[in-house]
């Protein structure tokens, strides 16, 4: 998938799902990982209403070990916020504030899912910004310096 070569990506993750692609089947039949990897697969290739279905049946079903959920969450989150682009409203940021939420309560020690979540507070501050909405911009400053101050720490202490 990452070196886009689609089919065989698509021929490799089908036969380890051993025919089992339905969403409720990838929730309950299927190792955490490679259910992830297809939803993934959809996404890149375009499903992206399958993907965002099959990987929001998988966070609610709770599928997985602490990791993977934290990979599901972090990836949710993103799919969330990048569909939702152009509509940006209160609704949207709760729900893509949740997703990240999860993503750095699951997996604790992983640099990534705080990065993100600085990433996504610092969106938010400059989404308000842009409609000089001020006062609205508060609530995501701690998030957005502590995420990024607890990402670079995370980083150095996995690099040593």
């Amino acid at each position: 998938r990452k070196q886009k070569r689609f089919n065989l990506s698509e021929k490799a993750l089908r036969t380890l799902l051993g025919g089992h692609c339905g969403i409720q089947e990838m929730t309950t039949q299927v190792e955490p990982n490679v259910a992830l990897a297809w939803f993934k697969h959809q996404w890149t290739v375009g499903e992206k209403q399958q993907a965002l279905a099959g990987m929001q049946a998988f966070a609610r079903a709770g599928c997985g070990n602490n990791q993977a959920k934290a990979r599901c969450h972090l990836r949710l989150g993103e799919w969330v916020w990048s569909m939702g682009e152009g509509n940006v409203d209160e609704a949207l940021i709760k729900r893509v504030m949740g997703s990240m939420r999860s993503a750095t309560g699951h997996d604790t020690g992983w640099a990534k899912a705080w990065h993100k979540w600085a990433l996504f507070n610092f969106d938010v501050i400059s989404h308000h910004e842009a409609r000089d909405a001020r006062d609205a911009v508060t609530p995501y400053l701690q998030p957005a310096i502590s995420g990024f101050f607890r990402s670079v720490a995370l980083q150095r202490a996995n690099v040593q």
